[in-house]
């Protein structure tokens, strides 16, 4: 009876490292290599830093009161998972609407339905047939996305990451302050899993968390991953490893 954490690509670090990091190096050079190399720097960079991490956040755990901790994640659920969607809501209220009404009698109800189905699947699929019927859906644009699917085989690019890291400096005032984000944030959730009864290695999790930029950048990848919030959620859903594992094969 135990739920897996939440780990794949982080979206905030998504949008620094290709605004911040890449974006300004392909507007100075015009190539668009060296901007990828130096985002594969950054990514490594940030491994670094949260595999460091590793071995002080234990202490920094237990020094930090759990509602603080907790507190955090809350904050930044609403701030850059919640205020965005909620704001695009409005733009098709009349799907959104009638959605968010099934969430919200979800969770404050704690209704079951038959069979166990997560009352997430039922509002999505709810809001899906009223998009269909309404006409908001396009049949031809839904084709074209399942046009676009391909599958790619990652390879090493360590070439490519070593030439990146030749020019660390640029580098070093986004990543620390991020890496020590990365590693602050995971240490939240693994705390978020013990409140709900799972307890994870804090150690374990960073040194994987860290691994996970270093072996991605290696291979190309300028995104490095975190350990999302919502632990508590999917263990409420019926979730357990395999949750984590189909995401992992979806979404990479």
């Amino acid at each position: 009876d135990v739920t897996a954490l939440p780990y794949g690509p982080s979206v905030p670090h998504m949008f620094i490292v290709i605004f911040v990091v890449m974006l300004p190096v392909y507007l100075a050079t015009d190539d668009p290599i060296q901007a990828w190399q130096a985002g594969l720097a950054w990514a490594f960079l940030i491994g670094i830093i949260v595999m460091i991490g590793a071995f002080v956040g234990p202490y920094i755990r237990k020094l930090t009161p759990r509602a603080a901790m907790l507190g955090t994640l809350a904050g930044i659920s609403i701030t850059f998972i919640s205020m965005r969607p909620a704001a695009q809501m409005w733009e098709v209220a009349w799907i959104g609407l009638p959605v968010l009404a099934i969430i919200l009698i979800g969770f404050f109800t704690d209704v079951k339905l038959p069979g166990g189905i997560p009352i997430g699947l039922v509002a999505l699929l709810i809001g899906t047939a009223i998009g269909w019927a309404g006409g908001y859906m396009s049949a031809p644009d839904v084709g074209q996305a399942f046009s676009d699917i391909a599958v790619g085989i990652p390879d090493l690019r360590i070439d490519m990451l070593l030439r990146g890291l030749s020019d660390l400096a640029p580098l070093l005032g986004t990543a620390i302050p991020l890496g020590v984000y990365n590693f602050t944030e995971a240490m939240s959730n693994v705390e978020s899993a013990a409140a709900a009864g799972d307890n994870y290695n804090l150690r374990s999790v960073l040194l994987a968390d860290g691994a996970g930029a270093v072996v991605g950048s290696a291979f190309g990848s300028p995104f490095p991953p975190a350990v999302y919030i919502g632990h508590p959620g999917w263990k409420d859903a019926g979730g357990r490893a395999g949750y984590s594992l189909a995401s992992g094969a979806v979404i990479g």
